[in-house]
């Protein structure tokens, strides 16, 4: 299955960042990555990126696709 299909698969489902590559190290996604926190994916944006929403903050998140994984897996 490509990054992708995951990504197309997934809309709407719960899932959780990675700190893969550099990622942890951007203070922003710090928080989010570190306690694993639950968001729903949105969608897949023009540039590449998976959209994610904190439900419980009610803030939003463009991510590399490959740093996210579904909740449960």
């Amino acid at each position: 299955m490509t990054t992708k299909d995951f990504i197309d698969q997934a809309i709407g489902k719960m899932v959780y960042v990675t700190g893969d590559r550099d990622l942890a190290m951007c203070g922003e996604f710090r928080k989010i990555i570190f306690n694993k926190t639950e968001l729903r994916l949105i969608k897949w944006t023009r540039g590449g990126l998976a959209y994610l929403h904190d439900e419980a903050e009610n803030k939003y998140y463009a991510v590399p696709p490959s740093n996210v994984r579904e909740v449960g897996n």
